[in-house]
Parts: structure tokens; sequence; C-alpha cells
């Protein structure tokens, strides 16, 4: 795998093959990623850096996001999962933009966990060593010395069970999957989660045999949701989980 800042698209062809083999880990960089794992605790403490110093909102909108989910999930509510697919048509409409690093173990490093719904510093770095096994590549932007902003794009996406709505979100062929946009809340409202996605789309249009991206974005979340359609997406399939006190119905509706 080659570690790099990239910011010059490639204008060749490639096919999803090619681009996993191309980012399967080499011995020296998993030597590295392992070595870092070992040594990172379980626990990250946000007084240690001035930059995690997230303000109390955040936090309260964290726990209650995650209350509220648990809730509408085993007790009562009616949870949706929305499947959005860009066509590679419309790239060309979207901004050409580097602002992104690809596949940086520098970037990466500079994980800190920035809200309580995000995986600790060592479950992060042990997912990162993990998609990067599976051909999966990471978009990173870094600011004050601290990782801001990250999209991952799986070039060979499999269907998978989606526990919020209960049932198997089907993987769209000839497509690549988008997946774990997250952006720093004190780093919001900058264009960050835009800009990486522009930048992962002029990439991925380059694949060959492949005809789009599609996303998954929960029903609830309409800053996302605002953000994936006002670049172009459009809503392909809407999976749904109704809970009445412990009792499951399940359906989907296709849009498109």
């Amino acid at each position: 795998m080659r570690i790099e800042n990239e910011n010059a698209h490639n204008v060749n062809v490639l096919n999803a093959s090619e681009i996993a083999s191309d980012f399967l880990l080499g011995s020296k960089e998993k030597h590295i990623l392992t070595a870092e794992i070992r040594k990172t605790g379980q626990k990250v403490s946000f007084a240690d850096n001035p930059l995690l110093a997230i303000p109390p909102k955040y936090i309260y909108n964290d726990v209650g996001r995650k209350l509220k989910a648990g809730f509408e999930r085993w007790i009562y509510g009616t949870r949706e999962l929305r499947i959005y697919i860009y066509p590679f048509a419309n790239v060309s409409r979207l901004p050409k933009i580097s602002k992104f690093n690809k596949n940086s173990l520098e970037d990466i490093f500079r994980y800190e966990r920035t809200s309580f719904l995000q995986p600790s510093r060592r479950n992060f770095l042990k997912l990162v060593e993990n998609r990067f096994e599976k051909g999966m590549t990471v978009y990173t932007y870094v600011e004050e010395n601290a990782l801001q902003s990250y999209i991952w794009l799986d070039p060979n996406p499999q269907s998978y069970y989606g526990s919020g709505v209960d049932q198997e979100i089907i993987a769209l062929p000839k497509s690549l999957y988008v997946q774990d946009a997250y952006t720093n809340p004190l780093a919001r409202a900058k264009g960050l989660a835009q800009a990486g996605f522009c930048q992962l789309a002029h990439d991925a249009a380059q694949i060959a045999g492949k005809d789009c991206l599609y996303l998954a974005v929960f029903g609830t979340n309409a800053a996302s949701r605002h953000g994936v359609e006002k670049l172009g997406s459009t809503l392909k399939t809407s999976y749904f989980c109704k809970t009445r006190f412990g009792f499951r119905k399940t359906w989907k509706i296709e849009h498109q």
C-alpha cells in the first residue's frame, strides 16, 4: 500500500481489484500501525488536549441521540435508513478538490475521540487496520495537528446486517460504498464533509466497471440528508423498522 499525500487526481482508468491490491498494507506500514495499536490505551482523556475541550452542548446532543436511538430500537419508535446513490455521470458538476490526504497513516495517528459516539483511539486504529486489509480507502483532513474530518470508500462492498433497522442492507451492483463520513463537532459548518465527498467522488469515477457511489443515512440525521441531497445524490431505498414494546415490523420501499 502506498502511504502518501495525493494532491493530484489519477486520470488513469482503474479496476476494483487493482484498487484493492494497491491499498493492502505492506509489511512496513502494517508493523507501524500494529505498534501504534499496542501502545495506545483504551481510554482517552479530553483534558489532555485543548482541541478536545468539546462544548457541553455537543456532549448532551451525543447522549440524547444515543438514548433516543436505544428507546426507538428496543421500546417504541420507527427508524428509517435511507440509501442514496450518486451516479458518476454527475461527477463533472462537482468541484475538483484536493484538500484531503489519501491513506495517510500520519493523519490517522492524529485521531482522538471527539464524541461519545466515536470509538476509542485504540479501537479506531484496529478498525483502520482491518479496513486497509480489505482494500478500503480513507480520505483525511488534518488541521491544528488534529484529525478533523475523514470519509471511507469501499471498492468492493458486501451486503450487511443493518442493526438499526433489523434487516439486511443489500449491496448495489457496479457501485462503491461511501461510509463513516465524520467531522469533529468543532470543525463543522466549514464544508469539510462536502469537500471530502467531492474529492472521493472524482477519484472513484476513474474506477472501471463502476457506475455510482452509494451511502446510508438515517432518516433522523437531517444535516447529513441535506448535505448528500445538495450534492446531487438521489434516494433509492428506504429501510424501515417499527418497534412497539419489543415487537418489530420491518419493510423497505424502493424509490427508483
